[in-house]
């Protein structure tokens, strides 16, 4: 039995018991506020970790959490909360080096509520690092278990189509789809793995469905483009395209296309038409 972690892990309920106490009681301000700064002393004292990540959790300045998250990271708690939140704001920039190992122990020391969750988010960093080995069996728990089937479902195709397994990958994204028709990243899943099968058709199609839903689409207009080149329709690829590079100039963040290569094959789909 690990008492550190059960000693950190309930450091909280101290405190909710001496507010139930104090509403019973009702000893005054001055006693409620003498007793809240020894509870705030109490986990300095015996949890460095855990006082530093709920610094963190009251502080608005983002670069100041994360310097927070990193102070409780290295007083080594046993607690799962710091290393999550520090490993996935690591994998929102794509840092992946610095988020896996945060990751990994967050899985190890999450409680059973969390340990799946955690898990999921775990094997997602793995996926989009590249390391299917380790990414896979993850995903394979997780969907023999029934949990989250939307997002391991769409990880699951994803794998597929980086490794070029088209009829995997549809399989997958139909399934992740089937979970939820609204759903818009098993479509555009559905749509690359046409593209890329030589189904044109088909692919512009998919691309033409999310594009009516979606709020702002920029890659996929990419996409829509190149479909409609492969299918001679000049003059919708070349709009399509010329937004594309519109939309990619000004969020390039929601494209994992660059703006350069977009003006090249908007460029080829212009010499086309003069043809």
């Amino acid at each position: 039995m690990n008492l550190k972690k059960i000693w950190e892990s309930n450091l909280s309920l101290i405190l909710l018991l001496w507010i139930i106490i104090a509403v019973i009681l009702r000893p005054g301000w001055p006693i409620f506020g003498l007793g809240f700064l020894g509870w705030i002393g109490l986990v300095y004292l015996t949890a460095p970790g855990v006082f530093w990540n709920y610094a963190a959790l009251f502080t608005p300045n983002p670069l100041w959490v994360e310097r927070l998250l990193g102070k409780a990271v290295s007083c080594r708690p046993s607690v799962h909360h710091p290393y999550l939140t520090l490993g996935l704001n690591y994998a929102r920039r794509k840092q992946w080096a610095e988020a896996i190992p945060l990751l990994e122990q967050a899985v190890e020391l999450a409680p059973p509520r969390n340990h799946d969750q955690n898990r999921l988010w775990l094997a997602e960093a793995y996926r989009a690092a590249g390391d299917v080995e380790k990414a896979l069996p993850l995903f394979e728990v997780l969907r023999q278990k029934g949990f989250a089937p939307l997002k391991v479902f769409t990880n699951l195709a994803l794998i597929h189509l980086d490794q070029k397994r088209f009829q995997e990958a549809l399989e997958y994204a139909e399934q992740a789809r089937t979970g939820d028709l609204s759903a818009m990243e098993p479509v555009l899943i559905i749509a690359k793995t046409h593209f890329l099968m030589g189904e044109y058709q088909q692919a512009k199609d998919d691309y033409l469905w999310v594009i009516e839903r979606l709020k702002w689409p920029v890659e996929s207009f990419y996409w829509l483009g190149r479909a409609e080149l492969e299918l001679g329709e000049f003059d919708s690829a070349i709009t399509h395209l010329q937004t594309a590079v519109e939309r990619i100039t000004e969020d390039p963040l929601l494209s994992d296309v660059s703006k350069e290569e977009a003006e090249e094959w908007l460029e080829r789909a212009l010499k086309k038409r003069k043809k």
